[in-house]
């Protein structure tokens, strides 16, 4: 018996061994050819000259573009980047204690090597404490996700409707229990079916302290991808429906579930009158330090602010969630005890049982409950605790708040009596924990500027795939945003015009509710599950649906309020008729058709401007004739314009071009063109790069002049710069700028990472709609060009790559504004092409070097110096 088991033993560890070693040469396989992969052409360390591999095919071999540049600029030597700092983020830069900038060059970002069941480790622990009195409040509360798994119905129907309806009741029963409530876009939907009686109460609640909404945004919105406008609009729509129907305005942020948080909410919620805020997600590295220098509590600064007047108290969750198991202490197999409803609760793989609180009990209970309070206090700066008690979707039963409430209060009620524990601890909402945190304050709070993202919570799981992830939503929310904003300001002009008790007034009475539903739509995008795509397929299906509903609503106001407004500013007859083109890119063919200029009539073209400044901009139109006169209505001059060929899919498509002309809006504008027929002009060239034998050459377009080159490389020039390319790729290379006479080197180049696709990464987590996980370094996207070609007109020239996955356009503009001072490169993607793939497109440069200063976007708000962020 015994030999026959040593036997099965080493027949198990043979077989094992033999898999390593299987898995290891599969490794060297694929390293071996990921390294086999050569780029089509590649240039030395100097950038002097050129080769090409054998998989090349066509490509010129001989000087690299650096060096026929040099002598194309007319100048001797080209001065070195190495020598200045070209520019920098120029912003006044405040002082804190903690400097979120400095504190990632040398943040701990390791992770513990060890296994658990949920495969999430608390790298927040407490080993040991000195015993001190403490105040606890504990916060009940539930998350809301306004679709995730579910849509936003159905979660309503199944939980928030019941959630909202049993803390009504069961506040106004029971006087010393507490709540608090976040979203308020479920706060609208269940105040529609509620009765008189319920809303009284509900009010009653909210005013007696018992219920607190906190953050009072329409959502708890997502603060990375958000834009700032939409992000604040969210906030005003939940701030102005309270203060409409229960007449209070939110004086606490409670934002705990988004993927990381952004200086731009902080603001806003200052801004907005809030005194405090409570947020989770942040890197683990981050909770890590912040933990062990017991500044989990602090005031956060904008990075602008020389002062302290954007100084808002800010309150981190020290552990890894804002569940229950993650609450009362360190040890999640003592707090997971502690839900009284749920019970499940584990210590590593082992089942703890999970008790009712009674008299047998309640003594070893408090003590176990007690500690944890007293190790989570060795975080902190004071001696007063916060202590969150819900989760996702909680207290939908009335089961669970008999047993949360009920026993928590048995827990409580010993704790405060015994004088050897010396804590004090009741239910309460984030004002009563804030109050009691500023009257036992013992000394200033540190202060602290910086963002929080990237946000990964465990390893290497950086939660930056959601910033690209379904970019067409992300794109369908900007574009609705736009016109929501165009839309609001032209109706508040047109209301404002309008004579009392008129029609006109009336029509603009009556389009009102369309407006609402735009806004309350395009607020509830905004929530941490929706913009970012991490919603699942069928949720973000009904988000698309939404959004195109909103689109539809919001498209017919803009039509009937523009029409209005010229009605009562310039005197057009009510017999006209005003039609919105939308130039939504990526439009199908036919739908682009619908939006076609017919030149055959003279057609009369309204442009507003919806910024408080003036813009000079080139407008691109969709017309069925090269003869094209465009003029200024009022001024009648002539306005210059440029007619390009319209490419789609696999060729140029006839009676179908695009009309381009600049146009100068002064701030908050209307302002009216005149397209009509004009004089056959052939001021635009059509030049191909790729050879004969890979495209169709025999075309031709009335109005454009079609030329085909076939030299290694081609530069596109204005008056500021000289963009130089490889016609082998269609790639930019450098950019020679003609002030300076510097020659930067630009090269751009389109690259993919997988994930999960090869045998080293087989026993790693993927990525995917949150994260971005790649398998290795990344290779350049190996496809062939399918079309290379050049648009060059009097107002921009145009590069178009098309590849089989991406069409690429370079376009540099030929205006005297700043538009023509830079380097404009949009991406097409077929992305039904990538599967578990990531499409970046990268550029390489020598400009600042290392010395180089990364300023980054938040928001569109403001942008943050980071110069030690490794991520």
């Amino acid at each position: 018996m015994k030999k026959g088991w040593r036997k099965e033993i080493l027949q198990i560890l043979g077989i094992l061994t033999c898999a390593y070693f299987l898995i290891m040469c599969l490794m060297a396989m694929q390293l071996h050819v990921q390294h086999g992969n050569v780029d089509l052409f590649y240039e030395d360390q100097d950038h002097e000259h050129i080769h090409f591999s054998h998989t090349s095919g066509y490509c010129y071999k001989g000087p690299a573009i650096a060096q026929i540049a040099r002598k194309n600029a007319n100048f001797s030597t080209v001065q070195s980047i190495q020598s200045r700092i070209l520019g920098s983020c120029t912003m006044p830069v405040s002082s804190a204690d903690v400097e979120m900038d400095a504190l990632w060059r040398t943040l701990d970002v390791s992770y513990p090597l060890a296994l658990s069941v949920s495969g999430w480790l608390d790298v927040v622990q407490v080993y040991s404490w000195v015993t001190k009195p403490l105040t606890v409040i504990i916060v009940p509360h539930s998350h809301q996700d306004p679709g995730w798994l579910f849509n936003f119905e159905y979660y309503f129907e199944t939980y928030s409707n019941k959630i909202i309806n049993l803390m009504v009741e069961q506040l106004t029963k029971n006087p010393a229990w507490r709540f608090v409530w976040s979203e308020v876009c479920w706060l609208e939907k269940w105040w529609e079916r509620a009765s008189q009686s319920q809303k009284d109460s509900f009010t009653r609640l909210v005013r007696n302290g018992q219920l607190e909404i906190v953050s009072g945004g329409w959502v708890m919105p997502d603060e990375a991808v958000v834009h700032y406008s939409a992000m604040l609009n969210q906030l005003i729509d939940g701030h102005q429906w309270l203060m409409t129907h229960v007449g209070i305005t939110p004086n606490i942020s409670w934002s705990i579930d988004p993927f990381g948080h952004s200086p731009t909410m902080a603001y806003f919620n200052k801004r907005s009158g809030a005194k405090a805020m409570v947020i989770q997600r942040i890197h683990f590295g981050i909770k890590r330090h912040l933990a062990k220098i017991k500044t989990m509590e602090f005031q956060w600064r904008q990075i602008w602010d020389s002062g302290s007047k954007t100084d808002i108290m800010t309150h981190v969750l020290p552990f890894a969630s804002y569940a229950i198991t993650h609450s009362c202490g360190p040890n999640t197999h003592v707090c997971c005890q502690f839900d009284f409803f749920q019970k499940k609760c584990y210590y590593g793989k082992k089942s703890i049982r999970s008790e009712e609180i009674n008299e047998n009990n309640v003594k070893a209970k408090a003590w176990l409950l007690w500690e944890q309070f007293q190790k989570k206090s060795e975080l902190f700066q004071e001696n007063v605790l916060l202590v969150p008690h819900g989760d996702d979707f909680r207290y939908s039963d009335p089961r669970e708040w008999e047993k949360q409430f009920r026993n928590l209060e048995i827990l409580m009620a010993y704790i405060n009596s015994d004088t050897e524990m010396n804590t004090k601890v009741r239910f309460g909402t984030l004002s009563e924990y804030f109050t009691e945190l500023e009257t036992s304050q013992t000394r200033p709070f540190p202060t602290f500027t910086g963002d929080f993202f990237p946000y990964s919570d465990r390893s290497d799981q950086y939660w930056t795939g959601f910033y690209t992830t379904r970019p067409h939503l992300k794109y369908l929310a900007r574009r609705i945003q736009s016109l929501l904003r165009s839309v609001e300001i032209l109706y508040a002009a047109a209301v404002a015009k309008a004579n009392k008790m008129s029609e006109q007034l009336y029509s603009l009475l009556k389009l009102l509710p369309d407006l609402n539903v735009g806004r309350q739509e395009l607020a509830l995008f905004q929530h941490h599950d929706a913009i970012t795509g991490t919603s699942r397929k069928t949720v973000t299906e009904n988000y698309r649906k939404r959004l195109q509903h909103t689109f539809s609503k919001l498209k017919p106001v803009y039509e009937k309020v523009t029409q209005i407004y010229l009605e009562q500013s310039l005197s057009v007859t009510k017999n006209h008729t005003v039609t919105m083109i939308s130039d939504w890119m990526s439009m199908p063919l036919k739908e682009l058709r619908k939006n076609l200029v017919h030149i055959s009539q003279k057609r009369k073209l309204v442009i507003f401007n919806p910024l408080g400044h003036s813009r000079r901009e080139i407008l691109t139109l969709m017309v069925d004739k090269p003869n094209v006169k465009v003029t200024n209505s009022s001024t009648t001059l002539t306005i210059p314009h440029q007619i390009s060929p319209f490419w789609e899919k696999a060729g140029f498509i006839e009676e179908l071009y695009e009309l381009s002309f600049e146009v100068n809006l002064p701030a908050l504008s209307l302002s009216e063109v005149t397209v009509e027929k004009g004089e056959a002009t052939q001021n635009t060239r059509l030049v191909f790069y790729t050879q004969p034998d890979t495209f169709f050459m025999n075309i031709t377009l009335p109005g454009i002049n079609i030329h085909q080159e076939n030299s290694p490389y081609f530069s596109v020039s204005n008056g500021y710069l000289t963009a130089y390319f490889y016609t082998c790729n269609g790639r930019l290379q450098y950019v020679h700028y003609k002030s300076t006479g510097h020659l930067w080197r630009s090269e751009v180049k389109v690259v993919t990472y997988t994930s999960g696709k090869t045998w080293s990464t087989m026993f790693k987590d993927k990525g995917g709609a949150y994260t971005f996980v790649p398998d290795g370094p990344a290779e350049t996207l190996s496809e062939p060009v399918d079309a290379l070609f050049l648009i060059d007109g009097p107002l921009f020239s145009r590069v178009v790559t098309v590849q089989p996955t991406i069409t690429q356009t370079v376009t540099i503009y030929k205006t005297h504004n700043n538009m023509a001072k830079g380097v404009h490169i949009e991406n097409k993607v077929n992305m039904q092409k990538l599967d578990n793939t990531e499409l970046m497109m990268r550029v390489e440069s020598d400009i600042g070097e290392s010395r180089a200063e990364m300023c980054v976007d938040l928001n569109g708000f403001q942008v943050i110096l980071n110069i030690g962020k490794m991520c």
